[in-house]
């Protein structure tokens, strides 16, 4: 059995109009001190800032799901921004062209159902609600939609 856990933070933006957030990089580096300190063995990934781009994060979360055995456990830690339509916001994401430069749950939907891993274990500490705004990405539409997230969820499966 292998362990993957993944530690993503994003504070700062390369679009200037995107709000920062002072403690998601420290929230990865924690949690990354953590996986490291308790989890002898276990591939740890950190990405933090301008290394958390849209393609990092992606390709990050693409391949380590897609590569998992069945006797494997993949911890994945997001803290950064959400958009109100189920979206994570990287780094170089540019509010005047959301679809392009974000991470959309139906998209980490797909790669959870689609994984071998035994256990998938994601903490998402964002905001997806625009009654919370401090970690919600303000100005940008909001979808009337309910996104279709549901295969996030399962057997194995904890958000």
């Amino acid at each position: 059995m292998t362990i993957f856990a993944t530690s993503i933070g994003v504070g700062k933006h390369s679009d200037k109009s995107i709000r920062e957030l002072v403690g998601a990089r420290r929230d990865a580096l924690a949690l990354d001190a953590l996986f490291r300190d308790t989890m002898p063995g276990a591939v740890c990934t950190l990405l933090t800032d301008a290394d958390a781009t849209a393609t990092a994060i992606l390709n990050t979360m693409s391949e380590t799901l897609q590569n998992s055995g069945t006797d494997d456990v993949v911890i994945f830690c997001f803290s950064g921004h959400g958009t109100p339509d189920h979206r994570l916001v990287a780094y170089d994401t540019s509010v005047s062209n959301l679809d392009a430069t974000t991470i959309p749950m139906l998209r980490l939907s797909e790669l959870f159902r689609t994984s071998k891993a035994r256990a998938i274990f994601t903490i998402l500490d964002c905001c997806f609600s625009g009654n919370a705004p401090a970690k919600v990405l303000e100005g940008v539409p909001i979808t009337r939609a309910i996104a279709p997230i549901a295969g996030l969820a399962g057997e194995g499966r904890i958000i």
